[in-house]
């Protein structure tokens, strides 16, 4: 079982770039992918969660797959 967890975007970078340089984040945000269907591209199970209220069900449907 492996769980995405998906910010949208480098969050650690994102945080030094505005420490360091106080400045506009650059090259560490993302366009919106699923990777439900990615993990399907892959042959895998994939089970996409949009809200958190849905998180149980989506585990407890993972670990019966």
């Amino acid at each position: 079982l492996v769980v995405v967890v998906n910010n949208g975007a480098f969050g650690l970078n994102r945080l030094e770039e505005y420490l360091d340089h106080n400045q506009d984040y650059q090259d560490v945000e993302f366009a919106p992918a699923n990777f439900a269907l990615v993990a399907e591209g892959w042959g895998c199970k994939g089970i996409r969660v949009d809200h958190p209220g849905q998180l149980s069900d989506a585990l407890d449907r993972a670990f019966a797959t």
